[in-house]
């Protein structure tokens, strides 16, 4: 088996992983303007932690900025790695806080409603035991749901994860504009108070 083929492995694994203690989530990675790449999790059957996981993502990049700040005025970089070092902290606490939180709601929808029990189990075929563990009327007759509308209820959540991945980068768009009319304003007062 060459490297290639370790390391493809090696990931497939690493996702099987992550797809079994992350209900209904993907792992996905971005690229920060060619500077690297960096990974969030994308949770498709829950609202509440897809959100969460956004304001984690700004959270964690505000508090690096600060750092940085920090280190203009402190001066000493020990501290100013005490405080990445800290925001590490915070971002891997917050991951693991949204899953647990993204676990629970999934396991409560799944064992309240027989009809997303079938969807989850068609869309997320690894957890079809999970689902009739947690929910007995999905056990004792998994296929009382048509696939047709199982297949609806799919492109639905879809066409859902579409609208907040659109809603979130407008107000990522947003909040762009204004940190450059708030640095606009900045230079301004700058070049007013030096001049």
């Amino acid at each position: 088996m060459s490297f290639a083929e370790r390391y493809t492995a090696g990931l497939h694994e690493k996702q099987l992983r992550f797809r079994k203690t992350h209900l209904g989530a993907e792992q996905r990675f971005g690229d920060a303007a060619g500077q690297g790449a960096y990974g969030y999790t994308v949770y498709h059957e829950c609202s509440a932690a897809m959100l969460l996981e956004c304001l984690s993502l700004v959270g964690t990049v505000v508090l690096i900025g600060a750092a940085f700040v920090w280190l203009s005025k402190a001066g000493s970089i020990v501290k100013v790695l005490i405080a990445l070092a800290a925001v590490l902290l915070f971002r891997h606490l917050t991951k693991y806080l949204v899953r647990l939180l993204n676990n629970f709601l999934v396991k409560r929808k799944i064992s309240a409603d027989a009809e997303y029990a079938a969807y989850f189990a068609m869309q997320y075929p690894e957890h079809a035991k999970l689902c009739a563990e947690l929910n007995e009327i999905y056990a004792v007759n998994p296929d009382a749901i048509p696939a047709k509308e199982i297949r609806t209820q799919i492109q639905d959540g879809r066409s859902r994860d579409m609208k907040i991945l659109r809603a979130v980068g407008y107000a990522g768009l947003g909040l762009l504009i204004l940190a450059a009319i708030a640095f606009a304003v900045f230079i301004a007062w700058v070049i007013r108070e030096t001049t």
